[in-house]
């Protein structure tokens, strides 16, 4: 890792440091170093408040593979690359499976309901899944880097005429993603913006 993230004495989000500045930092007994699920990240012990850059997070979402990227205007601060959760549809057939087992035998049982979920804007899991990981990766990213912006590469399958399926399946993933980031988008990046619109963002560089 080239750069270090920051947090001054109060818990503020600050710009990260090259990774000599951090070793000259603990050295010195200025700062303290901590670890949390991989990332290294500084606590300085004297400093309260610092200045900040316009960072943003970058996410390309695959199939397979997604990668994750914070980006100042100047350097790339961190690349992520994280396994997509694909093991949700095989759950679900499993659990549509034991279902109709459970209710096949002949053993007293509760009346089946309908599908209370149906015809309501439901997410389907196995996208709700996928996306929700985004959005944990996003949150647990915002703790270290003063993150100001959130990107996500979208994509738009187009539509054929007759393919009734096909259009309902792929049509559509943006406003899917809208539902499933609706929460997020207001608990994290709305309240973040309000904060940086009142405090306003203030250029300059990292730890000194």
């Amino acid at each position: 890792m080239q750069f270090v993230p920051v947090l001054s004495a109060s818990g503020q989000r600050l710009m990260p440091c090259h990774a000599a500045r951090a070793r000259q930092l603990i050295r010195g007994g200025r700062a303290i170093k901590k670890h949390d699920r991989g990332v290294v990240y500084l606590v300085l012990l004297a400093r309260a408040s610092g200045e900040r850059q316009p960072v943003a997070l970058g996410i390309d979402p695959g199939s397979k593979k997604e990668a994750f990227v914070v980006q100042s205007t100047q350097h790339t601060l961190l690349n992520l690359q994280a396994d997509t959760v694909t093991w949700v549809g095989r759950a679900v057939q499993r659990r549509r499976v034991a279902r109709r087992l459970r209710r096949g035998r002949k053993c007293p049982r509760r009346a089946c309901r309908p599908n209370r979920h149906a015809r309501r804007g439901r997410v389907p899991p196995s996208t709700r899944a996928r996306w929700g990981l985004k959005v944990r990766i996003a949150q647990w990213l915002a703790r270290y880097y003063p993150l100001t912006t959130i990107v996500i590469e979208d994509i738009q399958a187009p539509t054929k005429p007759g393919k009734k399926r096909w259009n309902r399946s792929f049509s559509s993933p943006r406003g899917r993603q809208a539902v499933v980031l609706r929460g997020a988008r207001e608990d994290y990046c709305g309240a973040y913006r309000r904060r940086l619109r009142d405090q306003g963002p203030a250029g300059g560089g990292g730890a000194t």
